[in-house]
């Protein structure tokens, strides 16, 4: 195998379908192995070539993302909406739609979507965890009567503010 390798991921909570294309678009290999991120890793690093990763943004995509980056790998994620060959698609599989993303990040026309640093978005994980579990206000639960709603700015100048409404229209 000589030359870069295209990883399509479609992952799911349990489990996760690979395809690899190469260069020029022929499949190398496909396969289908459990969610976990040492079999995610071990997978990787089968192939000693440069990978691009690309999967497609879902609730399990955080771990995925990791784990693939720490193999060396240049991973990409996919925005879901934007990825249209795979929502259109009038033949859907799992190996299909590994098989789309990985076309797409051959030929470069994967829809990106933001992917924070891996640091920072554990750091505000396990602060929410902690806020779940048991902060400071964990005992305190809001009135039925009370409605938050979030209101975001029109422009850049203000930041969002949370307006508290009561709804007896006091």
């Amino acid at each position: 195998m000589v030359g870069e390798l295209y990883v399509g991921l479609n992952v799911h909570k349990l489990t996760t379908v690979a395809t690899i294309l190469d260069a020029e678009g022929k499949r190398v290999d496909h396969t289908r192995f459990s969610s976990a991120d040492s079999e995610l890793v071990s997978y990787l690093k089968r192939f000693s070539t440069p990978q691009h990763v690309v999967l497609e943004a879902c609730n399990v995509w955080p771990h995925v993302f990791d784990a693939a980056r720490s193999t060396g790998a240049d991973v990409t994620l996919a925005h879901p909406y934007k990825v249209r060959v795979i929502s259109e698609a009038s033949l859907k599989s799992d190996r299909v739609d590994s098989e789309a993303l990985a076309q797409l990040l051959r030929l470069g026309s994967a829809p990106v979507a933001y992917a924070s640093d891996p640091v920072s978005t554990g750091v505000t994980r396990r602060l929410s965890e902690q806020s779940a579990i048991g902060g400071p206000h964990r005992h305190y639960v809001p009135p039925p009567r009370i409605r938050h709603s979030v209101r975001r700015s029109s422009g850049d100048e203000r930041p969002s503010t949370l307006v508290v409404r009561l709804r007896s229209g006091r």
